[in-house]
């Protein structure tokens, strides 16, 4: 860790020096558990600065950083450094109206709701699977078209998230993010009146594919989802050790709990529990996922 830090201050010269992250890592509770994993060491690296003033900060034994705080962050940092980079960038008068349309409506909260309906998809349309080939002829008509297509937002918002792209293939750059774009959907739905300025991604009839049900109703249910959620994770955690039980089926087994409960949400429930079983993970894996789902509904709450 201490050899990766040097590399990268002296790569990408940070605000922060590398006593500071030291500092940061060795004082600010569970921080070194987290960055233990190479993609969050790498994510930590470069929004820790915008997550901790240690300027400000005296004691910082005192501050509690999570992994979500760190994905939300990492998201919004990424998001807005592309922004910037697309306005200096030379664009055709059509690319330029759509860029100001989504700079209007707030690009960051329209980056943020596509990688959300994206990760949706993915699991609800892709069963989870992380690859997506796109065809411009051959999948014009299907769900595909509305993330990767060549319309100017789609191009730009596309551009500007941390996916990868490989020839006519697709993903976003870590599995886990995935995973927490699909939890944001499920647990932060955008509620009328707050979202961003509507974009042409998914008309009426595919979101209520995507949602199962109206983004009104799902909202109603989220306090007693919140609650079924918790008692999964408790039955997961006891009954279920030798199996994977990722932030996604952790979610969907809650669903399933629930008289009433979103019908497309049961449906990936059952996808999800097949594509499960033949997963394994250690203990100490097991605990540290329910540990970020109980952090991460304790963020959302």
């Amino acid at each position: 860790i201490q050899d990766y830090i040097k590399q990268y201050v002296f790569q990408n010269k940070p605000l922060w020096r590398i006593k500071d992250y030291r500092d940061a890592l060795k004082n600010i509770p569970n921080l070194l558990d987290l960055v233990k994993n190479p993609f969050l060491l790498s994510l930590s690296l470069e929004v820790l600065p915008r997550v901790v003033d240690v300027e400000q900060t005296q004691d910082l034994s005192r501050s509690r950083i999570t992994r979500v705080e760190l994905y939300d962050q990492f998201v919004e940092h990424w998001l807005e450094r592309d922004k910037k980079r697309a306005s200096g960038n030379e664009l055709s008068p059509q690319a330029k109206a759509a860029y100001d349309t989504l700079v209007d409506g707030g690009f960051t909260q329209n980056g943020i709701h596509f990688l959300k309906e994206l990760a949706t998809a993915i699991y609800k349309e892709h069963g989870g699977h992380p690859v997506i080939e796109y065809s411009h002829i051959r999948d014009y008509g299907t769900w595909k078209r509305a993330f990767f297509s060549r319309e100017d937002e789609i191009h730009l918002l596309r551009e500007a998230c941390p996916l990868i792209r490989n020839g006519n293939q697709y993903r976003f750059i870590h599995r886990s993010l995935l995973e927490y774009c699909f939890t944001l959907a499920v647990f932060d739905p955008q509620k009328s009146g707050q979202s961003a300025k509507p974009i042409a991604l998914l008309d009426a009839s595919q979101q209520g594919m995507v949602y199962g049900k109206d983004k009104a109703d799902l909202t109603r249910e989220i306090s007693g989802f919140r609650e079924a959620v918790t008692a999964a994770i408790v039955r997961n955690g006891r009954d279920s050790l030798g199996v994977k039980p990722t932030t996604t089926s952790c979610m969907v087994t809650a669903a399933n709990e629930l008289e009433g409960g979103p019908q497309e949400l049961k449906e990936l429930a059952r996808r999800q529990q097949e594509q499960n079983e033949e997963q394994n993970q250690s203990l100490q894996e097991l605990k540290l996922q329910i540990a970020e789902l109980k952090a991460l509904l304790t963020a959302r709450s």
